[in-house]
């Protein structure tokens, strides 16, 4: 829990805008009807192949028994490769199990010889 809420995601907001500026970078806020139920924040890399990364995706719990999250992540991809990605990376660390599941559920190749778990889908 966040002792003082309001000025961490001040911050956050912050850090986010931040990361826009630079550039080549997309913040996606998924909604259904009026209620936010995820985000996704992704950036792009040219150094080998052109590749979208995603740095942040979180879905409300209650919004992934419903297979919200396979969705967002399926127009992530398309929205990606639309703009010239040939791969799809999500690094995660290892002690988050949910995201880890999620992850290893959508049929990418996965690489657990880092700090995290790297998984990675041709686009």
């Amino acid at each position: 829990m966040v002792a003082d809420r309001p000025s961490f995601l001040f911050a956050y907001g912050q850090t986010l805008r931040d990361r826009l500026a630079e550039g080549r970078r997309a913040l996606f806020l998924f909604k259904q009807e009026k209620e936010m139920i995820g985000l996704a924040n992704v950036y792009f890399s040219d150094s080998g192949p052109p590749t979208l990364h995603i740095a942040e995706f979180y879905i409300v719990p209650s919004a992934r028994r419903l297979r919200h999250a396979s969705a967002f992540l399926r127009l992530l991809e398309d929205w990606g490769h639309k703009r010239g990605a040939n791969l799809l990376r999500a690094e995660v660390d290892k002690d988050q199990i949910v995201a880890n599941r999620f992850w290893s559920a959508m049929g990418m190749a996965i690489d657990q010889g880092g700090p995290g778990n790297v998984y990675t889908v041709a686009l």
